[in-house]
Order: structure tokens, then sequence, then C-alpha cells
């Protein structure tokens, strides 16, 4: 990865985010562009990834696969720390687990 594109991604991330309840740490929360689903969006090389992907990829040298699931449920949160590697049913599962469907919730948020 360029330094420049490096340096242009974090310059979009406030790292003093809110503190997971559990966690005990800070959310690094992604400041730009997100898609309809409240997950933050870069372009690199003229491809759109997600940001939470992307920071793992810079932390670990690999992508998540096939998925980066929350610890922390913040959808704009790209700490590394607050994620793990997981399967689509086990995000599912995780998702069903914390009450966390599409009529409970707005663009990432709770309402």
């Amino acid at each position: 990865m360029k330094k420049n594109t490096e340096a242009e991604f974090w310059s979009k991330v406030n790292k003093r985010g809110p503190v997971h309840p559990i966690l005990g740490t800070e959310c690094w929360v992604w400041l730009s562009l997100a898609n309809y689903d409240g997950y933050g969006l870069f372009y690199m090389e003229n491809k759109q990834v997600r940001a939470h992907r992307l920071s793992w990829f810079m932390a670990y040298g690999v992508w998540p696969t096939p998925c980066a699931l929350h610890k922390c449920d913040n959808r704009l949160c790209i700490r590394p720390e607050h994620m793990f590697e997981g399967t689509r049913t086990a995000n599912y599962q995780d998702r069903e687990a914390k009450g966390r469907t599409a009529a409970r919730e707005s663009n990432g948020r709770f309402i």
C-alpha cells in the first residue's frame, strides 16, 4: 500500500471515539463515506473497499476471510482489536443474538 494512500485513509479516522463498555477501549470511527448499510467506504486504486476490512489488512497483512465482524457492534469502527474473523453465517448469528435486525436499526444506528 502506498504511503500517501495510507495517510489519506488515516486522515478520515477519529481515534477518540466512544469507549466500548465491555472492551474498555475507544472505537476508531470512520468519518468519511459510508454505504447504505452504514459501513465506511474508502476508494483505493479505483476500487471501493470497506474501511474496516482495509484497517484489518493494514494491521495484520492479510484480508479478513471471509468477514471481519465487529465485537463493538459499531459499523463505522475500524479498530482492528474491535473485530474478529468469521463466516457470513457467524455474522448473521451474532446479529440475531444481539437483536440487531433491520426492524430495530436504521443505517447501523439503533432507533
